[in-house]
């Protein structure tokens, strides 16, 4: 499948998961939607491990290890902060703008200060507008 379908794929979903995280926070206790999210997020992808790649016997290291617990920490950090963000009645319209595109912008900072990726004029001008659009919505909502 080209890589352009998988990431209209994972567009859809990550939306859905937001979507569906916002109007859950509102009607559950904030942890327990994260708990409830992570243990299927955990869950599926081990069966799907288990079912597709086992058998590939791809090299783990060590520092693949830590980098995968590292990442784990950090979404289960991130689950538990948006999950009570949305338990405060937070609109799903301003957290998701403004967790999403400030991710996108300072993903790429990172990535072309830690990991030396090359920015192309164009991927430049689209963050300088993703950075100019979280401005824009935060702005509306603390001003207006």
């Amino acid at each position: 499948m080209p890589i352009i379908v998988l990431t209209i794929i994972a567009i859809i979903l990550y939306t859905i998961f937001g979507l569906l995280t916002a109007r859950a926070s509102t009607m559950f206790p904030s942890t327990l939607v994260a708990v409830i999210g992570n243990g299927i997020g955990m869950t599926l992808p081990l069966i799907a491990y288990y079912a597709l790649q086992a058998k590939k016997h791809a090299e783990m290291t060590k520092e693949g290890w830590i980098y995968a617990l590292l990442a784990g920490v950090a979404i289960a950090g991130f689950s538990m902060l948006m999950t009570y963000i949305f338990s405060r009645a937070e609109n799903v319209s301003f957290v998701m703008p403004v967790i999403y595109g400030g991710t996108i912008v300072l993903t790429t900072v990172l990535g072309v200060f830690l990991f030396k990726e090359q920015l192309t004029p164009v991927s430049l001008a689209g963050i300088i507008i993703v950075a100019i659009g979280v401005g824009l919505v935060t702005y509306s909502r603390l001003y207006n």
